[in-house]
């Protein structure tokens, strides 16, 4: 009992060492000045619970702060979206093509106008032979004219959208977006708030790189 008794106020300042020890941390954490360990250490003993609450509250409220201010800068700059229909129309690549592709298919109308103007003449004169071979030249110029159509319509389409998609992947990595949507006019996207529409800094974007700015 007397060896218990005696060993009592060592473990006492034993633990009030690590007490302090604890405490200290969350100052220096915390940036607190501590003019002096031997100064303060009463008081610590004093309200070493009291303390150690304060500095564990102040602690959890610096990391949650932390992370909702992360969380959220996070957020605001992942996701956005772009007018697939406005985008590829102010894309100067589809601009360039589909001139080259109007000219052929204003020439190929002309073509078949002028046709179409002598069949009906042969037609009126009842001049069959001529008007039957006509009729087989109109369904081939006729064909031909559908098929400039679709090559617009797909092949070159799909030039100008390999090329956008590599310029959109470019932009969405330069600012740090991890999803960028596509919609169709007013379709799918029901609301969204401003900044979200990045459609003009893309179309502004992707006209720098074709031009080879």
């Amino acid at each position: 009992m007397k060896e218990s008794y005696v060993f009592k106020p060592i473990i006492n300042e034993q633990l009030n060492v690590k007490k302090f020890t604890v405490l200290t941390y969350y100052f220096d954490l915390f940036n607190i000045y501590l003019p002096s360990q031997n100064k303060i250490q009463n008081i610590l003993k004093k309200n070493y619970t009291t303390l150690l609450v304060i500095c564990n509250f102040l602690f959890l409220v610096v990391i949650s702060a932390l992370f909702s201010f992360c969380f959220l800068s996070r957020s605001e700059s992942t996701i956005a979206y772009v007018d697939n229909v406005t985008l590829f129309n102010g894309f100067n690549m589809s601009k360039d093509l589909g001139k080259i592709n109007n000219g052929k298919i204003i020439k190929q109308k002309k073509k078949l106008d002028s046709l179409y103007t002598i069949y009906s003449i042969f037609k009126e004169q009842k001049n069959t032979e001529k008007a039957t071979t006509l009729e087989t030249q109109l369904r081939l110029e006729d064909q031909e004219l559908r098929k400039i159509n679709e090559y617009f319509s797909k092949e070159v389409s799909q030039q100008v959208w390999n090329r956008l998609n590599q310029y959109i992947k470019d932009y969405g990595e330069a600012n740090k977006h991890e999803i960028i949507l596509g919609t169709q006019g007013n379709g799918n996207i029901m609301f969204a708030q401003d900044g979200i529409d990045i459609t003009e800094m893309v179309l502004e974007y992707a006209n720098t790189k074709y031009e080879g700015n």
